[in-house]
């Protein structure tokens, strides 16, 4: 056999390949699906905030119905309370005037007039 010469190893310390981390590729936009999505998600915040606005409005002048509503009672509580004091004066008036006995004296002293035969206020004369 005859001899080789014997290969020198070098122990230099060779770089290790250090693998780079595996990057993700870059996402490529999908612009017709990725808007029609966005664009969804905008119509129907929008109807949403229409809905809402539409129906806090509806419940805002509902309120003001009713509040207006119950000025108008109010109101007319209190004009029937006046004119219910008001029509009690005026039958009280009535009833002092309609009595039997001041139209008695008013007739024989105002009107100077004299009863044919005696009279007697409150009794029933046959």
């Amino acid at each position: 056999m005859a001899s080789q010469p014997l290969k020198q190893e070098s122990f230099v310390p060779q770089s290790i390949p250090v693998e780079r981390p595996a990057t993700l590729p870059k996402r490529q936009r999908v612009s017709d699906r990725s808007e029609a999505i966005r664009t969804g998600d905008k119509i129907k915040l929008l109807g949403s905030l229409i809905f809402v606005t539409v129906f806090v409005l509806f419940i805002i002048s509902r309120y003001a119905a009713i509040m207006v509503n119950n000025y108008h009672i109010e109101n007319m509580q209190s004009s029937l309370k006046e004119q219910a004091s008001l029509n009690a004066s005026i039958q009280a008036q009535v009833t002092e005037l309609a009595s039997p006995t001041r139209i008695l004296s008013y007739a024989e002293n105002v009107l100077k007039m004299v009863p044919a035969t005696p009279v007697q206020v409150g009794a029933n004369n046959p």
